[in-house]
């Protein structure tokens, strides 16, 4: 939550300086990285390990551990979501600036206003991180995930229906009803359906490495897409595939709300 206020606040002083100095954001944002270097400098941390730990021993995650999830087909689904869903959204999500300043009279005035927007935006996803863990236990991590492919197919494709900087920036407010529900609903189908010793994986390798790296290609061609058909068009063909993905991930998907012990894989 702190962290998105920090970015609130980065933000927002981004969009002021783009109008005066555009270097003076990087200057900005390299006086914020010597800063936190200073403060993790001089933290103290406890070198004493915590009692609690030591009372019991878990046997360690070995690399045929990891390995054994690509033989399970919940982590294939968890991670055809993650792409055909978050992956995709994400990509439209890195050039939705340059499409939002289109609705102004110039790039400047729509970079400011864009500012003022994404940290209104943020400080609402830490108003909803605050209820998120509740309504997520209330749905379900599966239905928190289907809510999730909901809001972002409904962005996309609302993106390209917009007519006005007044409907383009309550689509972009979007954002802030899923983005925190995303990260609870990730967390909690991960220990819902997997192994607690191999949650950490199946977090890296299941939702950040096969969002990021799909994101590799679908730059590419979403790129492409652009200038070949236009952002308009570009939105409507991302939605729809936002949202078969979606309605995919409602039958894929599995609806434990706790894990069942199973046996660990044998090292």
């Amino acid at each position: 939550m702190f962290g998105g206020i920090g970015a609130a606040i980065g933000t927002f002083a981004a969009g002021k300086l783009y109008g005066i100095d555009q270097n003076m954001i990087f200057w900005l944002a390299s006086g914020a990285g010597v800063c936190l270097l200073v403060i993790v400098w001089k933290m103290q941390i406890s070198a004493h390990p915590q009692q609690g730990l030591l009372s019991g021993k878990a046997s360690p995650v070995t690399l045929r551990d990891a390995v054994s999830l690509l033989k399970i087909k919940k982590f294939w689904f968890f991670a055809l979501y993650v792409i055909g869903v978050g992956a995709v959204y994400e990509t439209y999500d890195q050039q939705f600036a340059i499409y939002y300043s289109h609705f102004f009279e110039s790039k400047a005035r729509g970079a400011e206003v864009f500012g003022y927007l994404t940290t209104g935006q943020i400080f609402l996803d830490a108003i909803v991180m605050f209820f998120a863990p509740w309504f997520v236990n209330k749905i379900g991590p599966k239905n928190a995930l289907l809510y999730c492919g909901l809001i972002m197919s409904l962005r996309i494709i609302g993106s390209a229906w917009a007519i006005g900087p007044v409907s383009i920036s309550l689509i972009k407010l979007l954002h802030g009803f899923e983005s925190s529900v995303l990260l609870v609903a990730a967390l909690k189908y991960i220990t819902a359906n997997f192994n607690p010793l191999l949650s950490a994986t199946v977090y890296l390798i299941g939702f950040q490495f096969s969002k990021s790296f799909s994101s590799i290609f679908l730059s590419t061609g979403i790129g492409h897409m652009y200038q070949s058909i236009g952002f308009t068009s570009s939105y409507i063909v991302l939605g729809g595939i936002a949202l078969c993905f979606t309605l995919i991930s409602f039958i894929t998907l599995d609806k434990a709300r706790v894990f069942s012990s199973q046996p660990v894989p044998a090292n």
